[in-house]
């Protein structure tokens, strides 16, 4: 992959998370569960497994246990 396509991913992966922090404290739980699979998706592109795992564990598992993450729309949690 040419480094002006990881770059361009790499902002897009900036942005995403700007919003998810956003969506996160607004407590739109519909919406941090699916930027946090869009995120992930983004990082396996390109090869951040550990950045999809951290992400993934801050927003997702960590509040796994919340009734309003768990009974969140889209969420199979």
């Amino acid at each position: 992959m040419d480094k002006d396509t990881v770059e361009t991913i790499r902002n897009m992966i900036a942005q995403a998370y700007r919003d998810l922090v956003k969506e996160y404290r607004a407590k739109k739980w519909d919406s941090v569960v699916y930027t946090v699979g869009y995120i992930n998706g983004l990082c396996l592109i390109i090869d951040k497994d550990e950045l999809q795992m951290w992400i993934y564990a801050r927003f997702i598992i960590k509040n796994k246990w919340r009734k309003e993450i768990t009974n969140a729309k889209s969420s199979n949690i």
